[in-house]
């Protein structure tokens, strides 16, 4: 409440001169409010009547609800705000892959839309009955979704027989067993046929981000000076330090975070701040959904 009066030098400003226009139940509730002088300014200025002083005065209290709660003026508008990013250790296996020629990588099934894009699989192919034996591959990303399909890099990988020979495999294997699947492929002298493909999701990943989002600008005031600011929602290692993703070891774990994420949480997407007016404290929150 900004205040400005033209007194004499022989006057004194008294509070209630100052609020002197309006009726009692104003003068209480402004009472009430516990209204406390801010700032002032005098201005002196010589006139043919003696000296003119101007005095300015700023008349501030602080908000609070019907329960002395601090109230809450918000203001809404979007920023560009962090998407932190993520990994997830998993072990979901999908069977049934194959080698598909025409886009020269593996595809698999996937009617439960587990997979996406980024995700990082391992991959093994086993041989039953008569011929016996294992290959382990170098881990592979899928790098395409399409309807109940999703699509993978092809890898290589080593086979081991049950007498202990090794072979190396790679796409141009797999590329034989797809158009020849009863076909037998000799390497290293091992002699093979086609295998199983069996594919494990070892981890899921989001890079981080940003995005505008709607945010929800909070302040509050108070003439004490605020201690207990908070910091942005993010990930922390367990010894406290700010970590770069939310894992399953970080604070939240990446879990909780998917949590919020489901069901859209609002969070603290910079740091809490204050400002200072005349010794008035404004301390401001700025809110979003996570994300």
């Amino acid at each position: 409440m900004l205040i400005t009066y033209f007194k004499t030098p022989t006057c004194s400003p008294k509070r209630e001169d100052i609020f002197r226009d309006v009726s009692q139940d104003e003068k209480s509730l402004l009472e009430t409010r516990g209204y406390v002088v801010l700032e002032e300014h005098i201005d002196i200025g010589a006139s043919d009547f003696g000296d003119i002083y101007h005095v300015t005065e700023v008349y501030g209290y602080e908000p609070k609800d019907a329960n002395g709660k601090p109230f809450e003026f918000v203001k809404y508008e979007s920023m560009l705000v962090n998407s932190y990013g993520w990994v997830k250790a998993n072990s979901d296996r999908f069977s049934g892959a194959k080698y598909n020629l025409e886009r020269a990588c593996l595809e698999i099934p996937d009617e439960d839309h587990k997979l996406s894009v980024g995700d990082i699989l391992s991959v093994r192919i086993t041989w039953s009955g008569i011929d016996v034996g294992l290959a382990h591959c170098q881990p592979t990303t899928v790098t395409s979704v399409l309807g109940d399909k999703a699509y993978a890099n092809g890898t290589d990988g080593t086979y081991y027989s049950p007498n202990g020979a090794r072979a190396n495999i790679n796409q141009g294997i797999f590329a034989f067993w797809a158009k020849f699947p009863n076909g037998i492929v000799y390497e290293n002298n091992v002699g093979f046929g086609k295998g199983v493909f069996i594919l494990t999701r070892v981890k899921r990943t989001k890079n981080a981000s940003q995005n505008i989002a709607a945010i929800s600008e909070i302040s509050t005031f108070s003439f004490d000076v605020p201690t207990d600011l908070q910091m942005a929602y993010q990930p922390y290692n367990p010894d406290g330090t700010p970590a770069d993703v939310f894992s399953d070891r970080t604070i939240p774990s990446v879990s909780e975070h998917f949590e919020n994420i489901q069901n859209k949480k609002n969070i603290l997407v910079q740091d809490e701040t204050i400002e200072l007016w005349h010794g008035l404290y404004r301390r401001i929150t700025t809110n979003s959904r996570c994300q």
